[in-house]
């Protein structure tokens, strides 16, 4: 990466896929960020960007650089990829680019201690990184693991359906509503629709959305 490819990003101000941070100060806060990049579509982490998008830099780029990829290692599982690039703005001032990839491996889950056996999983919505839902977890563990997943359609099956044939999505709360259910009947029945392959997981901010797959896509989630 060249800085004219690094103002351009900055210039786009955070979002979806770009986070600032002045420093690598509370690197395992930092580590949710990239956490949440992998999770979703990939993302850049810029070290050396204040809020308003000025860029002083960083004085000790490769002090920092050692903190963060010791906090990915210790707070990151199972290990994400990732590239770094160190751009020179003078003699003393550095900015630290951290490329996360989207991951084919998630969910990646955020330690609360190194060596922890569970962690939290988190996406990115917008400029934001939020905690996975439990139905996004769920549906990505077995996504690995399933070659083929047999769905049952019943009367809750088409109750889902006729709502969505008139509406554009469901959330699981709405879905409960309408159905009767309880909730980890109707997260059961809304998961395997989407591991199934009839419904696409939009992960949100305060709830995930659930809509009906177009028929041209071959690839469920």
């Amino acid at each position: 990466m060249q800085l004219p490819k690094l103002r351009e990003l900055v210039s786009m101000g955070e979002g979806q896929l770009v986070e600032f941070k002045r420093k690598a100060a509370f690197p395992e806060k930092i580590v949710r960020e990239i956490i949440a990049f992998a999770n979703s579509q990939g993302g850049s982490l810029i070290v050396g960007v204040d809020d308003d998008g000025s860029i002083p830099g960083v004085k000790h780029v490769d002090e920092e650089k050692f903190i963060l990829d010791k906090a990915i290692a210790d707070y990151c599982r199972p290990p994400i990829k990732f590239r770094h690039h160190i751009l020179r703005l003078s003699e003393k001032r550095s900015v630290l680019v951290y490329e996360i990839f989207e991951s084919k491996r998630k969910p990646h889950y955020l330690l609360p201690k190194p060596n922890a056996r569970y962690g939290r999983a988190y996406v990115r919505i917008n400029d934001k990184s939020v905690k996975a839902s439990n139905e996004w977890v769920y549906i990505f563990k077995l996504a690995h693991k399933n070659k083929g997943f047999t769905l049952m359609y019943g009367d809750h099956e088409r109750v889902l359906m006729q709502y969505l044939g008139s509406n554009g999505y469901i959330t699981l709360n709405k879905y409960i509503e309408i159905s009767g259910l309880t909730r980890p009947e109707a997260s059961r029945v809304i998961t395997s629709m989407v591991l199934g392959g009839v419904l696409i997981l939009e992960a949100g901010e305060k709830e995930d959305r659930y809509f009906t797959k177009p028929v041209e896509q071959s690839k469920p989630y």
